[in-house]
């Protein structure tokens, strides 16, 4: 079986050893995340993009230098499955942003193959419905999607959250949510005995360990960043153990004994739990990770504004490194971002949701 590693970029918690890792079995609505029905959801059932929930991005390039034009082509649906496609085609059109929700012109094939400024088409749907919708943003509450992701050097799926409005400045500064991504998945591998990983990031203003207003006066001597929360651990709970590797600034990596599930085979669940007192992130009901968001009256900026939902595909770019088709390792022709369902859940009746969350702290039955 496939060895498995979680790099995560959050602090991570030293959980209370009295309470197991979260049955699968054990629904988050039993503790207090709504009824049984979630306040917001796409099951992917219908044939096309529901419109009401979702945005089908229409542009070339990225934020990072990837090399993917996203287009409403490359989404799919059979079997109530919703299916994001990276496949090889030369393309041209807009450069990335925000104007016009993120649908500006996008020409594949390009008139010119040779001279196509970008060698993939792929799909990136938000929630970010315009005008604004209430129903497509949300402050506090739990996020799941349910996914399987798809393999090769250049590929980059992410589940992620963005401001619905520069509340506190243009980014980081009023945040960034990451509830997953991952990027070379089985690369170059046929035995499945390689390390593959996820990450879970929160970006914004932190002093120390802890997100802050980033318009506000520290209460410490610490000197503000505005990047990606890291807080650098060697703590543990039970069958999970950290080890520090690389800058301990940035990076933690994570092994679970005996959990390696097989990111691209199979489905699963992402999910983050968020109050207005912390973050907490799971991957198939276990607990991952947790971010502390209060902090000595300083406030809870910029993690106490609605945000919206993001789903992508992308390809190449600085964190993967670019597509490769010269060799054996190469980047496969098609690549396929799967979902199976998106659910959002409020906290009744507690609008900050500290009583979900700290309901059997974020884990599970006694």
């Amino acid at each position: 079986m496939k060895q498995f590693a979680l790099l995560l970029i959050f602090g991570l918690c030293a959980c209370n050893p009295n309470k197991t890792i979260l049955d699968v079995q054990f629904h988050p609505t039993d503790r207090g995340w709504g009824s049984r029905q979630p306040v917001w959801a796409d099951e992917f059932n219908g044939t096309t993009l529901n419109t009401s929930r979702w945005v089908a991005a229409k542009f070339c390039g990225g934020y990072n230098g990837e090399q993917q034009c996203y287009r409403p082509q490359n989404i799919s649906f059979s079997g109530g499955h919703m299916t994001l496609t990276a496949q090889v085609e030369g393309c041209d059109g807009d450069d990335p942003s925000a104007a016009a929700n993120e649908v500006g012109t996008v020409n594949c094939p390009a008139s010119d193959p040779n001279k196509a400024d970008f060698s993939y088409t792929s799909a990136r749907i938000h929630t970010r419905v315009s005008p604004p919708n209430p129903f497509n943003s949300w402050r506090y509450g739990r996020i799941e999607i349910r996914a399987r992701l798809p393999y090769g050097q250049g590929t980059w799926p992410a589940l992620w959250l963005m401001p619905e409005s520069d509340t506190y400045g243009t980014w980081p500064r009023s945040g960034e949510i990451d509830i997953m991504e991952t990027v070379n998945l089985n690369y170059g591998n046929q035995t499945h005995d390689i390390n593959d990983f996820l990450q879970s990031n929160l970006h914004g203003c932190y002093s120390g360990f802890y997100p802050i207003d980033p318009n506000a006066t520290p209460t410490s001597t610490a000197a503000i960043n505005c990047d990606t929360f890291s807080i650098p651990t060697t703590t543990s709970h039970p069958g999970i153990t950290f080890h520090k590797i690389h800058n301990p600034m940035r990076l933690e990596f994570m092994k679970i004994p005996e959990w390696e599930p097989d990111l691209v085979a199979n489905f699963h669940t992402y999910a983050m739990e968020w109050s207005d007192a912390d973050m907490r992130f799971f991957i198939d009901n276990r607990q991952i990770g947790r971010v502390l968001i209060a902090h000595d009256g300083q406030g809870r900026a910029p993690f106490n504004q609605p945000f919206y939902l993001i789903i992508n595909l992308a390809v190449g770019g600085t964190w993967p490194g670019n597509a490769n088709t010269s060799d054996w390792l190469h980047t496969p022709d098609r690549a396929e971002l799967v979902l199976d369902w998106v659910r959002v859940y409020t906290c009744v009746p507690d609008p900050l949701a500290r009583n979900c969350i700290y309901q059997g702290e974020g884990l599970g039955q006694e």
